[in-house]
């Protein structure tokens, strides 16, 4: 599991923080009292509060570790657009790509190989109570890579792929993967992909809604590609 600063966990929301508060709060509570019983030669009683002061630190530690993991996703709300991207071309089957992303409109930049380009992300969707309590659908951009639409070049050619993003505590997504019957809340998680050509100073918006992602041209560059291949 990554490293958790301190500083992750002062972003996240107020009542996880308390929550997990509560919890490790008590587990140093029964461990000063599993040793005031040990000091006192009470060992049945004494291994009982160590036991359960165990099981709430590992509670606390457990809590943060998911919250840390689910804090790199972002809700859906409704249609909403999470990216654009512009491409600049150095030589055929050879791009330039720069990537606008998050509430802070970050670029990045990629290298990407082949005719076109792919965006991943993984969503998220819960069951009614967990809903209803104010959880929204969450999303997070996964990677970003390049296709070659001639099937001989898709197998022998070099492929780009980039990770957009740092997987920090608990992997709730690999959990998920493997034990799904251990998270009943859970509605459904998926992947999702869009992707489309890639031509000179083509842009192109990516929007999100809770049926997955679709991107847009929105210069003439990108359009005129689209139009092409119609």
């Amino acid at each position: 599991m990554p490293e958790i600063s301190p500083d992750t966990i002062l972003k996240l929301p107020l009542e996880v923080n308390v929550v997990a508060a509560i919890f490790a709060f008590a587990g140093i509570l029964l461990l000063i009292m599993s040793f005031s019983r040990l000091r006192q030669r009470y060992l049945v009683s004494a291994g009982i509060y160590g036991i359960l002061s165990s099981g709430l630190v590992l509670i606390a530690i457990v809590l943060i570790a998911c919250s840390v993991n689910l804090y790199t996703y972002s809700r859906i709300i409704y249609e909403q657009d999470v990216a654009e991207i512009v491409f600049a071309e150095i030589s055929p089957q050879y791009y330039s790509a720069t990537l606008y992303s998050g509430n802070e409109h970050r670029s990045t930049k990629y290298i990407i190989k082949g005719d076109e380009w792919q965006l991943d992300a993984r969503i998220i969707k819960w069951k009614s109570p967990v809903y209803l309590a104010g959880l929204d659908p969450l999303y997070r951009l996964e990677r970003i890579s390049g296709r070659y639409r001639d099937i001989q070049d898709e197998n022998t050619s070099i492929h780009t792929v980039y990770s957009l993003t740092e997987n920090q505590g608990l992997d709730i997504w690999s959990i998920m993967i493997k034990h799904s019957s251990w998270i009943p809340w859970v509605d459904a998680y998926y992947g999702s992909a869009t992707y489309l050509p890639m031509s000179d100073k083509a842009r192109f918006k990516i929007t999100l809604s809770q049926t997955g992602l679709l991107a847009r041209p929105v210069n003439d560059p990108g359009k005129e590609i689209i139009q092409f291949l119609d």
